[in-house]
């Protein structure tokens, strides 16, 4: 993650830091499921932040018109 944000520091918001814009980066982690490891690690990155996702979806048959 950090390697990203500091790509993205490095080659999009130096320029806009030149023209006078305040650039912030920030992270996000998306997950399905947030463990300790994960939620020690992103609580030590003010610029990144960690969400959870949940997903829920039903199946129904659908008639072939045969």
């Amino acid at each position: 993650m950090l390697r990203y944000m500091g790509a993205v520091r490095r080659e999009l918001a130096d320029g806009a830091e030149r023209e006078g814009e305040g650039a912030s980066i920030e992270g996000l982690i998306i997950a399905h499921e947030a463990t300790d490891r994960l939620r020690y690690a992103a609580g030590e990155v003010p610029s990144v932040d960690l969400q959870v996702y949940d997903v829920d979806f039903r199946l129904h048959p659908e008639p072939s018109g045969s």
